[in-house]
């Protein structure tokens, strides 16, 4: 959320120094318009024992050594001594050890926009102290060693430090602060009436029910005395009719007892019911004549002259020092008997001004997804007036982040006056690109041209957009950052102002509209004799080059697909991942490099066998041969079916019996090819011819006789199967068996059969004739076959 108001153009304050000592004149540390107010709170860290002390409202002082009655402090406070919620001041406190807390309360609503911390004292030599401690103790509490931004020496070996804990402020809001840490000179028993040791917060914050005031905080060391006092004038805002002012001044070493000091506001000196005119500043805690005692503190003073030990705090009411229409205000610090330091000043003036603090900068990746290198980037610029006078000369200013690229021709105006596409060109309308500077430049509102920003007015706004691309990269974690400026004049006040806009609604103050590109470089390449791409999921990208390189966000667990060409066969992955699995994971944590290894394929062609059609012969062979591929590998062949065929080597197969004979052949790869891929040969093994022979009836030439018999034999072939015998001539002949029986005269034709089996074909049938007669019949033997 922009919680960050705009900073005016001009300079706030001038110092006019009448006599300059070692120290440093009050300067404008920041200033803002905003709707909302300051607090101021502080403690001291060192006690005052003198005479005339009012005792703290809690907090005990348990001794005070041998030199009370000096006009500064005598001994240091430890709070949360010795127990949590208690405060002691004594001589065997230390400055090592001493400590002290304010309480900070802020209005509901309140968004901290500014927080400054200081802390002051007086040393044993000339120095500064930069470093010190700031905690809340307890459940919830924090602590931070803070770094001072800026540290000045002041006379008297005394100096004044600062830094911005706005963050620390912002995280923690409102509650106890407890400051330690602080080096200073030690106070026990010392007899010196320059000394003192304290630390005060100023906290700025918006507030959108409050009036619209010109917050500005100035901090120098300025020491005041009778021969050196102070003049300064206060700028940079414009009083309306109806207002409410309030003036913060932080001073050291102001003494009760001594009088004449006195800080003048406009002519008039400043003063309330507890810093009168001529003391104003004599150890007080006051806001707007009211002294303040803040339960929590430790110690808890009362506010009241002399009780806060070397500091004064004190907030004024300078309404009726301000007239309608001003726009500055003369300070002048004096003194006729007391020393002191102007060491910080706060003004609380209500204003007219135009104010841009809410405007904001947005950001769209227009490639959706993770933003990524080669992305283009969509800005726009929302600027309401939410101040209470019109801007004039308005013109909204962006320097695009660093590795990106103005995209040409993306400048528009989309709402508000002057509304359409703008060229990249200076000098032909509201809008130009200057590539040397890397600056978006646009002039807003009614009225604005090729030379001059317009006007907006009160609760008006306009909105630009404009484009870049993220310049390629592939790995890194690269922020690309950028805030736009809105700058303008106050029509009634004739204030420039300037408004920063913010990118982070969630955040406090005005935060740069922030791209994160998170990214790690992955590498893909390709080797081997083959070919083919890879492809990385979940981008989505296949390469098939000699070597690609993508950026893709860091962490992500990728799948790395290799996809080999149809001449080609994936081999294995190395460098980064390692093995032969596809796809394979690889988890981009940091920058990787993949290798995909493509074999080159090869075949087996010209598989044969010789003869092609061998017939069975047991133990006989048949040889078999094929042609390789690239690799010169050998072919080896194999036999898928043992019980028809078996190797006997090389080439040579060894039949068992009739049938398919199914072989393989493969032929391994080696650095550069692929394993070719397996080939099967099936080779058919016939079943060998057999046949009957030595058909013979016995005897030869039977006599016929009814009812006679007589027997035929013959020999089978290999394949062992029964002889089968029958008569082709049933009204002369039957057979049963080997025995015929005779039924008439004439000619007995008698068949052989024999069935074949799985290595053999049938025999083919055979025929005897046999003539029966007398016995002068002829006898013929007429049979087929053997």
């Amino acid at each position: 959320m922009n919680r960050h108001p705009g900073k005016r153009l001009v300079a706030a304050i001038a110092l006019l120094v009448g006599a300059t000592l070692a120290s440093a004149t009050p300067t404008l540390r920041v200033r803002v318009d905003q709707r909302g107010d300051f607090a101021l709170i502080g403690n001291t860290l060192a006690q005052e024992c003198a005479v005339g002390t009012p005792p703290p409202d809690f907090g005990t002082v348990v001794g005070c050594g041998t030199n009370p009655n000096d006009t500064a402090p005598d001994v240091f406070w430890r709070a949360d001594s010795p127990a949590a919620g208690i405060a002691t001041a004594d001589v065997t406190n230390t400055s090592v050890n001493a400590r002290s807390t304010a309480m900070l309360a802020l209005p509901s609503g309140a968004l901290v926009t500014h927080a400054y911390l200081y802390w002051s004292a007086t040393l044993a030599a000339p120095g500064t102290d930069t470093n010190a401690t700031l905690d809340r103790p307890g459940p919830g509490g924090f602590i931070a060693n803070v770094v001072a931004t800026e540290s000045l020496q002041g006379p008297n070996n005394s100096y004044r430090s600062v830094a911005d804990v706005t963050s620390l402020v912002q995280a923690n809001g409102g509650g106890a602060y407890r400051m330690s840490g602080v080096a200073a000179v030690e106070l026990a028993n010392l007899n010196n009436s320059n000394v003192f040791a304290a630390w005060w917060m100023v906290v700025v914050y918006r507030l959108d029910s409050d009036p619209l005031r010109s917050l500005a905080l100035y901090d120098g060391m300025d020491a005041v005395s009778a021969a050196t006092p102070q003049n300064a004038t206060v700028s940079g805002f414009y009083v309306p009719p109806t207002h409410a002012d309030k003036f913060g001044v932080v001073s050291l070493e102001g003494d009760n007892a001594l009088v004449g000091d006195a800080l003048s506001f406009n002519a008039t000196p400043l003063s309330n019911a507890q810093n009168p005119p001529n003391n104003v500043f004599n150890g007080t805690h006051s806001v707007l004549g009211v002294a303040v005692s803040t339960p929590g503190d430790l110690p808890q003073l009362i506010g009241a002259p002399q009780s806060m030990g070397g500091i004064d705090l004190d907030v004024f009411d300078v309404s009726p020092l301000l007239a309608p229409a001003s726009t500055s205000a003369q300070l002048v610090a004096t003194t006729t008997g007391d020393v002191y330091h102007l060491a910080t000043l706060v003004t609380s003036i209500t204003t007219l001004a135009p104010v841009f603090s809410d405007a904001t900068l947005s950001v769209v990746d227009l490639n959706g997804g993770a933003v990524m290198p080669g992305d283009t980037l969509e800005y726009t610029a929302a600027v309401p007036n939410s101040g209470n006078d019109t801007a004039t000369q308005a013109v909204f200013d962006d320097v695009i982040p660093v590795g990106t690229d103005f995209v040409p021709g993306s400048i528009e105006v989309i709402a508000g006056a002057n509304a359409g596409p703008k060229t990249d060109a200076s000098g032909d309308d509201q809008a130009e690109y200057d590539g040397a500077t890397r600056r978006v430049i646009v002039r807003l509102g009614t009225g604005a041209d090729a030379s001059n920003g317009g006007a907006i007015t009160v609760g008006a706004s306009t909105s630009v957009r404009f484009r870049v691309t993220i310049a390629p990269f592939c790995s890194g974690t690269v922020a690309f950052d950028t805030s736009g400026q809105v700058t303008s004049v106050g029509a009634n006040s004739g204030q420039a102002t300037s408004g920063v806009t913010d990118g982070d609604g969630a955040s406090p103050g005005a935060q740069p509209t922030h791209v994160l590109v998170d990214v790690r470089c992955l590498v893909t390449t390709r080797s081997g004799l083959g070919s083919g791409s890879i492809s990385v999921s979940p981008s989505g990208q296949t390469c098939s080059a000699t070597v690609c390189q993508q950026p893709i966000g860091t962490g992500n667990l990728l799948a790395l697909q290799a996809n080999a060409d149809g001449n080609s066969t994936f081999g294995q992955w190395s460098g980064d991942a390692t093995g032969g699995a596809n796809p394979i994971a690889v988890t981009l944590d940091v920058d990787r490099t993949v290798d995909a290894y493509f074999l080159l394929n090869q075949v087996i062609t010209n598989f044969i066998a010789s003869p092609a059609s061998p017939v069975f012969n047991f133990g006989g062979t048949f040889n078999v041969s094929a042609d390789g591929g690239g690799s010169g590998q050998p072919v080896v062949f194999a036999s898928l079916t043992p019980g028809v065929c078996q190797l006997l080597g090389g080439g040579t197969f060894f039949i068992i019996s009739a049938g398919t004979c199914s072989i393989t052949a493969n032929q391994a790869g080696d650095a550069d090819y692929a394993a070719a891929p397996q080939v099967q040969l099936d080779v058919t093994i016939a079943r060998a011819p057999q046949a009957i022979s030595q058909f013979a009836a016995s005897p030869a030439a039977p006599v016929f006789v009814p009812g006679g018999t007589f027997t035929v034999s013959a020999i089978g072939g290999a394949s062992g199967q029964p002889l089968v015998f029958g008569s082709l001539t049933p009204v002369t002949c039957s057979v049963a068996g080997t025995t015929v029986t005779m039924l008439a005269s004439g000619l007995c034709t008698v068949s052989a059969n024999q069935a074949g089996d799985s290595n053999y074909q049938p025999a083919p049938q055979a025929t005897l004739d046999v003539t029966l007669g007398p016995d002068d019949t002829i006898f013929r033997n007429g049979f087929d076959g053997a």
